[in-house]
């Protein structure tokens, strides 16, 4: 996957968000669980609180695809604390 290919970590991290939402858009949802088990580590390994929210917004698309309303539902309501949290501009409109 020429995302994973990205030597810069974070580029890679964002083009794993794009593939990741493009592949379920196009109803490919396993390529979307490798990207976004793909974020899930890279996210652990940089640390960085931007990113972190990032993936809670992709765990979130990705719950209310799955009709896990729930779950869609806490990883919403934790993305948003983490973005008010650390001040990131986009937390209440994607919330």
């Amino acid at each position: 996957m020429a995302a994973e290919a990205a030597e810069d970590p974070v580029q890679r991290f964002w083009a794993l968000v794009w593939r990741g939402a493009t592949a379920l858009q196009a109803g490919d949802p396993e390529d979307a669980d490798r990207c976004l088990h793909a974020l899930r580590r890279l996210t652990t390994r940089l640390g960085q609180p931007r990113l972190q929210f990032v993936l809670g917004t992709q765990e979130t698309v990705r719950a209310q695809f799955d009709g896990e309303l729930d779950e869609a539902e806490r990883s919403a309501n934790t993305a948003v604390a983490l973005g008010l949290e650390t001040g990131e501009p986009d937390a209440l409109s994607l919330f």
